[in-house]
């Protein structure tokens, strides 16, 4: 009896299933495409999220680093200054500025609209001041500004001899024994949207500053 195959013709194939079919739909790429998509951005958003929080604790370590340096040297001078030509008392760290305040006013805003100036950054080098400004004025002296002085790594130091921040922004201080508590001085960064406003004293700021000093009995971190 002739088998299936002996009567089957030369070139011809089974069929198909009705259900047999090759590669995708085009319904089903486009679904693959708006997963890999949702993967994409969803690995995009915790990037983006570690960088963030990189960024935050380096600057943290920063301005810790700038504390230890602070208390290190005062160990080795007195914390107060006398600006020869004129006599006024300035503080290390920060003589090209000097707080006038009258009995009345907020400390706090005090110290918030000297922010809107570059009067609170800590010193850089004199001898990269630019030229005329209050910081210019001590160039021919020995001092050399804070991070020469207490030597930071380079890495946190800007071509004017500022310390910076992970966002390439000077960092700030300010003397104040009411303000800060016995430390008697606070150090901050402006944070991510590089506006300063170390007491959340502007409602339309994300307030993402860093600081050395405690808020409302929490600690800053």
């Amino acid at each position: 009896m002739p088998t299936m195959l002996e009567t089957m013709p030369c070139g011809h194939q089974p069929s198909r299933k009705s259900g047999d079919r090759s590669g995708f739909t085009l319904i089903e790429m486009i679904i693959v495409v708006m997963i890999i998509a949702a993967l994409a951005a969803l690995s995009y958003t915790v990037f983006m999220q570690v960088i963030r929080r990189g960024e935050e604790q380096r600057t943290r370590m920063t301005v810790d680093a700038v504390v230890v340096g602070i208390e290190g040297y005062a160990l080795q001078a007195p914390s107060p200054v006398v600006e020869l030509t004129t006599g006024a008392i300035r503080r290390w760290w920060d003589l090209d500025f000097e707080i006038q305040q009258t009995p009345d006013q907020n400390r706090t805003q005090v110290i918030t609209m000297s922010t809107s100036s570059d009067a609170l950054i800590i010193d850089g080098n004199p001898a990269m001041a630019e030229a005329g400004t209050d910081l210019a004025q001590f160039a021919p002296s020995w001092y050399r500004g804070f991070a020469y002085m207490t030597g930071m790594p380079a890495d946190m130091v800007n071509d004017k001899g500022e310390v910076i921040d992970a966002w390439g922004q000077p960092l700030r201080i300010a003397y104040d024994d009411q303000l800060f508590g016995s430390t008697g001085y606070g150090v901050w960064s402006t944070g991510r949207d590089t506006l300063s406003d170390p007491f959340g004293e502007y409602s339309d700021r994300a307030n993402d500053d860093i600081r050395s000093w405690t808020r409302g009995g929490v600690e800053d971190e």
